[in-house]
């Protein structure tokens, strides 16, 4: 009886260290599947907040980020350099962008930031026939366009931090894109 009994337990000490080895096994897995779903992200990340691509053109071209302008309808400037004042926005937002730097113009007007450049920094997928009309709206209002498809290198952590792999796909042509543009 006694052998029978020593049996068991080996037996059962066998299975623990089996299990044990398993359960190790599954959390390496787990760790290996987290750490790539976070390259994954960082890989086909597109950021989508404004104030990642304020501080991206404000890292290229220097001057001040949220220029504050006091006064009736007070409100910030994205960026205000020497020689610009850029307002920065989403594709799909344009009109507001347009609309703010009339703003900026107005307010502007009679100090030493009225002779500047007017400039609309428009981030966002944007096709050939759309930048056509773009270019258009720049020209009557008298702006500068600049447009920015893709930046990774200025992706603000918490944006990368709140990105959902699974909202996030591949476009053959333009590379990753977010759902949400």
């Amino acid at each position: 009886m006694k052998q029978e009994i020593e049996g068991l337990r080996l037996q059962l000490v066998a299975k623990d260290e089996q299990l044990t080895a398993k359960d190790e096994q599954l959390v390496t897995q787990q760790k290996q599947v987290a750490e790539q779903d976070k390259k994954i992200k960082i890989l086909f990340f597109r950021p989508t907040k404004e104030k990642t691509y304020q501080a991206h053109i404000h890292s290229m071209i220097g001057g001040q980020r949220e220029f504050y302008m006091a006064g009736p309808y007070p409100g910030y400037v994205d960026v205000l350099t020497d020689h610009m004042v850029i307002e920065v926005k989403r594709v799909q937002n344009v009109g507001n962008a347009c609309g703010q730097l009339l703003h900026y113009r107005a307010k502007l007007k009679g100090t030493e930031h009225e002779d500047k450049a007017y400039v609309v920094y428009l981030f966002g997928k944007v096709t050939a026939e759309e930048r056509e009309v773009l270019e258009t709206m720049a020209d009557l209002a008298n702006f500068q366009l600049m447009l920015h498809k893709e930046i990774r290198d200025f992706v603000d952590a918490d944006e990368l931090n709140k990105a959902n792999v699974f909202d996030i796909t591949v476009d053959k042509d333009l590379g990753p894109a977010d759902h949400n543009e």
